[in-house]
């Protein structure tokens, strides 16, 4: 264990920018940037992949665009499909595709041109182009000052129309009270409005959960698969180092308080290598090895601390636990009191916790002491040859 960690650290090591460019090219000629601010300095002839705080687009697009920041600029031509999203969206570029973008505010100036259909939402969106399809948006204020060949959908509050705005297909909204259209916009009989309330989408909710939610037999049969896969995880646990467990549950059952305090950080400590990870261009790539190594931690844990819990209470009323079906047993019913402890509001979970820590903490102590012993060890290996 002690070796996957350091593997892991190793890898999860930040390359610093004069050692790895943030730029990756790939064998299809399509290009991938991941940096605080990316901001293109030549035009680009096959797909751009890109993710940053900043995204600034200054050199033509040839084909698609995939971009998600906190603030996103278009000012160059995109010539396939547009797929943006952030916080603040402007757009200000012709799109010959399709244009899909999502934030806060997405703004789509008077300079766009868009060669396809619109897919936009956000809290505020202002289309003040020429859209040569179709619109969809969904928006809490939606500032239409532009043209729109096709036809436009739109789920929101309201709509503001300027005096440039036009729709040369059909209007069909959902808002909670129908809107004033303006003729010069669209003419009436393609207008077709549908009331829509956020209270009435929850009660249709609610109704569809209560006639097609699960049975009660359901829920059995996933109380029992839930068990089944417990006790098989349980006698694996058990199984497979009985010995170390043992030893572990010592250490965990010696001193709870400074044993769930090392839990604590060494939980710290696995949850700080995924954003580690997915930030440094060499390791992302096993960013899925990270996240299951989390996991099968965080189970070995918290099985470990159940099981010093209930083997410290369990020893108290019964005798001859220490074969192998009184471990089991001791840590099934174990298993079954923190999940009854769910049950009570914050202080189960908090219990929960407590017992993740304490076994987290007893194998972060073990990997320790087996340092340090090897640590002295060699130090007087070195003593004796030198004498």
């Amino acid at each position: 264990m002690r070796s996957i960690l350091v593997f892991l650290a190793l890898l999860c090591m930040p390359v610093s920018a004069q050692e790895v460019s943030p730029e990756i090219f790939l064998p299809s000629k399509d290009i991938f940037k991941a940096e605080q601010k990316v901001k293109t300095v030549e035009p680009i002839n096959d797909d751009l992949f890109a993710t940053g705080f900043s995204i600034e687009i200054n050199e033509r697009i040839e084909d698609d665009a995939h971009l998600i920041g906190f603030q996103v600029e278009v000012d160059e031509v995109v010539g396939g499909n547009l797929y943006a999203s952030g916080a603040l969206v402007d757009i200000d570029a012709p799109v010959l595709g399709d244009v899909t973008a999502t934030g806060f505010d997405v703004d789509i100036g008077q300079n766009v041109e868009v060669g396809g259909n619109t897919r936009l939402a956000g809290r505020k969106v202002n289309l003040a182009g020429t859209i040569n399809g179709s619109a969809s948006i969904a928006a809490d204020v939606l500032i239409l000052e532009g043209v729109v060949m096709g036809d436009v959908s739109f789920i929101g509050r309201t709509i503001t129309f300027s005096d440039d705005a036009k729709i040369n297909g059909a209007l069909t909204y959902r808002t909670p009270s129908e809107l004033k259209i303006p003729s010069t916009v669209v003419k009436y009989d393609l207008v077709h409005w549908e009331p829509w309330n956020v209270a009435d989408v929850n009660s249709t909710l609610e109704d569809q959960l209560s006639k097609h939610g699960p049975s009660i037999w359901s829920l059995v049969s996933l109380f029992l698969g839930g068990l089944a896969a417990v006790i098989v995880l349980a006698m694996l646990f058990l199984s497979i180092m009985p010995r170390r467990i043992e030893k572990l549950r010592t250490i965990a059952d010696s001193n709870y308080k400074k044993t769930s305090t090392f839990g604590f950080f060494t939980l710290a400590a696995l949850f700080g290598l995924v954003p580690v990870t997915a930030s440094t261009i060499v390791a992302a790539p096993l960013l899925p090895l990270v996240l299951f190594f989390i996991v099968v931690a965080w189970l070995l844990g918290y099985f470990l601390g159940v099981y010093t819990i209930s083997y410290r209470i369990c020893g108290h009323y019964f005798a001859n636990i220490d074969s192998n079906i009184g471990r089991l047993l001791v840590l099934i019913a174990g298993l079954f009191m923190f999940a009854i402890l769910n049950v009570i509001p914050v202080l189960g979970w908090l219990l929960n916790l407590f017992g993740l820590f304490l076994g987290l903490g007893a194998v972060s102590i073990a990997i320790i002491e087996r340092q340090s012993s090897s640590g002295s060890s060699a130090s007087d290996q070195e003593a004796i040859s030198t004498a």
